[in-house]
């Protein structure tokens, strides 16, 4: 297999400058990997050794959006521990909460837990269940949903019913099929909850309770919205 270089998908200025960049970017990378000793290591583990990097999405500005902060009046923050959800994190004004391992879900529950007093509202990433689906491994995918629901929501759901009445908003931002190893367009469910909420018979967190749940469809950009507008409804 060969490093295929990026191309102009047309001939704008702008194009030709990003091809460019991308070009010198991963060859000045490459050219660092060759002699770095973390290739060093993994060359006498008898692993195989970096010789690639993946682009994807990059750009040279940040995007402009409105803070949180700004728009709904709430103090957020967010646990986080992959680039992108870190990226996101900061440009929307969230503080971003330290985070030492990926799926230590106990832990991510102790960070929500303590910092709870002090915020509106804490956004959590929780990674485990898409790589299971990039993999094709359907009972990992399952035993991975089985360890969050029980070392992260059991933990906190009982520590913050102990202290306050929470409200709580689970989702996912894309599919990951085992059956196709990627991402996909499929609806995700979402799930609203709390004793201010009305209920409307949802058993299961499933797509086909989602489907027929009183939320109806939602772009993911209306949820935080659609949240704020059921919770405030069902304040008495």
């Amino acid at each position: 297999m060969h490093i295929v270089e990026s191309q102009p998908e047309d001939g704008t200025q702008a194009a030709l400058l990003s091809a460019k960049t991308i070009n010198e970017f991963s060859n000045q990378v490459l050219n660092i990997t060759k002699s770095h000793p973390v290739n060093a290591n993994r060359k006498k583990e008898g692993k195989p050794l970096i010789n690639a990097i993946l682009l994807r999405d990059s750009g040279n500005k940040l995007p402009e959006v409105e803070p949180i902060k700004k728009r709904y009046n709430l103090v957020t923050a967010a646990v986080v521990d992959m680039p992108v959800e870190i990226g996101i994190s900061r440009i929307l004004g969230m503080k971003v909460l330290p985070v030492t391992e990926t799926n230590d879900y106990r832990a991510k529950a102790s960070i929500i837990s303590d910092n709870f007093p002090s915020t509106d509202c804490i956004y959590v990433h929780l990674k485990g269940p898409d790589e299971f689906g990039h993999d094709g491994d359907p009972l990992g995918k399952k035993k991975s949903i089985e360890d969050i629901d029980r070392s992260f929501f059991g933990p906190l759901l009982d520590k913050l019913n102990a202290d306050v009445d929470p409200f709580v908003i689970i989702s996912a931002d894309h599919s990951t099929p085992c059956v196709k190893k990627a991402h996909s367009a499929d609806p995700v469910p979402v799930l609203f909850s709390g004793s201010r909420i009305k209920k409307d018979g949802s058993k299961r967190f499933t797509e086909k309770y989602g489907a027929a749940g009183s939320l109806g469809r939602l772009m993911g950009s209306c949820v935080l919205s659609a949240a704020l507008e059921s919770l405030n409804q069902h304040l008495c």
